[in-house]
Formats: structure tokens, C-alpha cells, sequence
């Protein structure tokens, strides 16, 4: 009894829904030509699902029935759907930005003033002969220049092409972005850090940093460290032979390049430092060999 009360409930369901079914394929028949202009993709997208649940709703109706759906043509007609949706994920990701435009236009009922993409040029007012004539001069070269990436390559690559609204940065706010990166630079320098640890009350610790120093240090204990797990003697490069001579020279004698050395801090008055560092020319300068002339008795 319940098995069969059960069947009744279900075949209510189905008729139910089939009456829903009947009225929304009677709208999509009576559809205006104007509503129905829209992008293609999504016209296909919406055509393959249709079709995709349709033919998933036949299989299970077969399976009720207690048929086989092994030798089926539906289970083709499937996979050959499914493939198509999975491929035109990408595409819709590509045009995202354009169908939320649509739907937040149709929506509303008015195009947003602000959208910067709407002042772009209009193709469709250019001359059609001009463009025509210039494509039939331009085909053949492009088509071979593109036939002979695909044969070096062998994969098609598709154009990278997507509508993105444009961040337009103003001057001022360049302005400010520079000054705040000046404000950081100036509140990390050496001055600044040497002024906090004066007012400061705690300990003073002096040590005599060198960046060059460690960094050289650091790397010859790599080197040792190296050696002593391998048991082997790396070679002294010409590189390394340079850093000793830096090592070398690395001594009191520099204290008054560091001690003499003034840093700009003008950002901290709301100014922007002013950049007055010369670019250093590349290349080596060569002298001209000069000949002189000998006299000849």
C-alpha cells in the first residue's frame, strides 16, 4: 500500500510539473525578436543545458521503466553536451565584466553614466571600404605570419582579448603614493633610528654593523660549512679573489664616508625628496691613440 501511495504521489508530481513546463515552453515560443538579440554564447550555453537535462531526464525515465541504457545514443549525446558546457566556462570568465554590464543595464533600466568603457570608439562608423581594402592588402601576410607560429609551435593559442574597466591614476594620487613610500623610507633611515634610540630609555648596545661585511662573512661560512660536510676543497673564483680585496679594504679608514653621509628626510615635512642622482653611463671609455708625425731629413 505505501509502495503504491508513494507511485501516486510521484506521478501527481510529474504531472504537475509537466503543466509548469507547458506554460514556460509557451513564453520561450512567444518571445519578441528584441528580447531575444543577445549574446551568442549564452544562447548556446542555454540551448546545450536544455538539451543536456532533456536527455538526462530520457535516461532516468528508462531506468524506471527497468530498460537498459548501455547501447544507448543518449549517453553520447551527453558526454558531447557536457564537453561543450566545461569549454565555454572560459569563454563566459572572458566575458564576465560584459554580461554583468547587460544585466546590471537591464536591471536598472539605464546604462551608468560613470562606465568608462562607453567612451571607446565605435568600429562600426569607420569607412567599410577603406577597412576592406586594408584587410584584403593585410590578409595574406598575417595569415602566413600565423600559419608559420603554428607550425613552430604546433598549439593554438587564443587571443588574450577581455573588456576590464581601466584604473585611471591621477597626478595628485601618484603624488601622494610617492610621498607615503618617501615618509616609510625616511622613518626607517639610519638618522631616524639613531634619534629614537637616544630619547629612548633603554639599553644602548653599540655595535659596528657593515652589510657588505656580513654578507661576506655569511658567505664564507657557507663555503666552510660546504667543505667540512662534503670533505672537498672548493675552488677560489675570480669573483671571490675580489671580495677579499673589499674585505681587505674594509677597515676605519671608511668611518668618515659613513659619519659624514646626510640623509634626506623632507617627505616627514610633507615635501618630496628631490631626486638629484646622476645615471651612471655604461660602457667602457677608451682613449683615441693619437699619431704623431716625425719630421724627415
Amino acid at each position: 500500500m505505501e509502495d503504491a501511495k508513494s507511485i501516486c504521489d510521484a506521478y501527481n508530481d510529474i504531472a504537475a510539473t509537466c503543466c509548469k513546463f507547458g506554460g514556460i515552453l509557451e513564453k520561450i515560443n512567444h518571445i519578441s525578436p528584441i528580447e531575444s538579440k543577445g549574446l551568442s554564447l549564452l544562447d548556446i550555453k542555454c540551448d546545450t543545458m536544455i538539451s543536456y537535462l532533456l536527455n538526462v531526464s530520457y535516461l532516468i525515465l528508462k531506468k524506471c521503466n527497468g530498460h537498459s541504457i548501455n547501447d544507448d545514443e543518449t549517453r553520447e549525446r551527453l558526454v558531447n553536451a557536457r564537453v561543450i558546457l566545461e569549454k565555454i566556462k572560459p569563454l563566459e570568465d572572458k566575458l564576465k565584466y560584459q554580461i554583468d554590464k547587460y544585466v546590471k543595464a537591464s536591471m536598472t533600466g539605464q546604462v551608468d553614466v560613470a562606465d568608462k568603457s562607453r567612451y571607446r570608439a565605435n568600429l562600426k562608423d569607420l569607412d567599410s571600404d577603406v577597412s576592406d581594402g586594408e584587410e584584403s592588402n593585410e590578409g595574406p601576410d598575417e595569415e602566413t605570419k600565423e600559419s608559420k607560429e603554428t607550425k613552430k609551435t604546433g598549439i593554438y593559442k587564443i587571443p588574450k582579448l577581455a573588456a576590464v574597466p581601466y584604473d585611471h591614476v591621477s597626478k595628485e594620487e601618484k603624488q601622494k603614493q610617492l610621498l607615503e613610500a618617501a615618509k616609510k623610507r625616511a622613518l626607517n633611515s639610519t638618522v631616524m633610528q639613531e634619534l629614537k634610540e637616544s630619547y629612548s630609555e633603554q639599553p644602548l648596545e653599540i655595535t659596528n654593523t657593515n652589510t657588505l661585511r656580513n654578507t661576506l662573512t655569511n658567505f664564507r661560512k657557507e663555503k666552510e660549512r660546504y667543505e667540512e660536510t662534503y670533505f672537498t676543497r672548493l675552488p677560489v673564483t675570480k669573483k671571490e679573489k675580489h671580495r677579499d680585496k673589499l674585505m681587505s679594504t674594509l677597515t676605519m679608514g671608511n668611518f668618515g664616508s659613513e659619519a659624514t653621509r646626510f640623509e634626506d628626510l623632507s617627505a616627514l615635512s610633507g615635501r618630496l625628496p628631490s631626486s638629484t642622482k646622476k645615471r651612471k653611463k655604461s660602457g667602457k671609455i677608451t682613449k683615441k691613440k693619437s699619431f704623431k708625425r716625425r719630421r724627415t731629413f
